[in-house]
């Protein structure tokens, strides 16, 4: 009553003020809540007066927060709501409104992050409390591969490169390197074989694929020859082999045969004869070359006599 009261007085003095309301809450906020204050006298006389009490609040919400753990998906972005990180926030006349200054997370934002929840109620009072939003991807790169024909160099080797069994790979975050199980190779791998191709994103994550690799040498052996001359026997006949006419023929991954086109020469032979050398490795690459093989017959006659009688 002290509150409504403005020097209320009687002659013969009051002995009581008493209030018809005195309690508010929530439900009362704003202008035209009547009070009535009651005035009684010592000798009973009383008297009453209404007035209007305006009940306002500003008091602000307690907002409750709490730490989150979120994952982007396939494309490197996650959403939140202001729910995913309220725990409870309250105020006395009803929060109405509950919002973040960020809800939207990318890969830019792997690890912690501060996010500001803000309550209003609904009177327009605001507070606000923080909380820490962990952004994390664990979603792997998509590996994506071809297929490959290779060939060996002239050393009989080759070094596979990832780019070159690659198709397209990809990760939301970016791919941070890429790997081969096996990427050296040499004449004993010809063939067709698997590789596997393993891809890091720049957050750890992995992915694998196989990729078939064809490994094939097409390169000829290197021919080399050298002219020579060989002597008819006592019966007129003369023969050679490869290595009498090959001077250091190779190949990238070794020669597997050599032959001749002529291995056998007679008296009508003499004087020079071209011969080819002919090379194949073992992926069955052929080349040749020529000699000039000179044949001479340096066996003198055998002479046959018999006794002769005249007359």
């Amino acid at each position: 009553s002290t509150d409504i009261d403005s020097a209320s007085f009687d002659a013969c003095g009051i002995i009581s003020m008493s209030l018809n309301d005195s309690l508010f809450d929530c439900s009362n906020i704003g202008l035209n809540n009547p009070v009535t204050l009651t005035a009684l006298d010592a000798n009973g006389n009383s008297k009453s007066d209404t007035v209007y009490a305006t009940v306002l609040d500003t008091i602000a919400p307690k907002v409750i927060t709490n730490n989150l753990v979120v994952y982007l998906d396939s494309f490197g972005s996650v959403a939140i709501t202001p729910q995913d990180v309220d725990q409870n926030s309250w105020d006395s006349c009803g929060v109405d409104t509950l919002y973040l200054d960020v809800y939207a997370f990318n890969c830019s934002d792997i690890g912690s992050n501060t996010v500001i929840l803000t309550a209003v109620d609904i009177y327009g009072n605001t507070s606000s409390s923080p909380s820490t939003v962990t952004v994390m991807d664990t979603i792997a790169p998509e590996v994506i591969t071809q297929n490959i024909s290779i060939y060996l160099n002239a050393s009989g080797q080759y070094n596979l490169s990832p780019n070159e069994v690659d198709n397209g790979s990809w990760d939301s975050c970016g791919i941070a390197t890429f790997s081969l199980d096996t990427s050296s190779f040499s004449c004993s791998d010809t063939g067709v074989f698997s590789v596997q191709l393993t891809v890091t994103d720049v957050n750890g994550n992995q992915n694998s694929a196989i990729a078939q690799v064809t490994l094939s040498d097409t390169s000829s052996p290197n021919m080399l020859t050298q002219s020579i001359t060989i002597y008819l026997d006592a019966s007129g006949d003369a023969s050679i082999t490869p290595n009498m006419i090959d001077d250091g023929s190779n190949d990238n991954c070794a020669i597997d045969t050599l032959y001749l086109d002529e291995y056998d020469f007679t008296c009508a032979d003499t004087t020079s004869q071209i011969v080819t050398l002919i090379g194949i490795d073992k992926s069955v690459n052929t080349s040749s070359a020529n000699a000039v093989v000179t044949i001479l017959d340096t066996a003198a006659p055998t002479i046959v006599t018999q006794n002769l009688t005249l007359y």
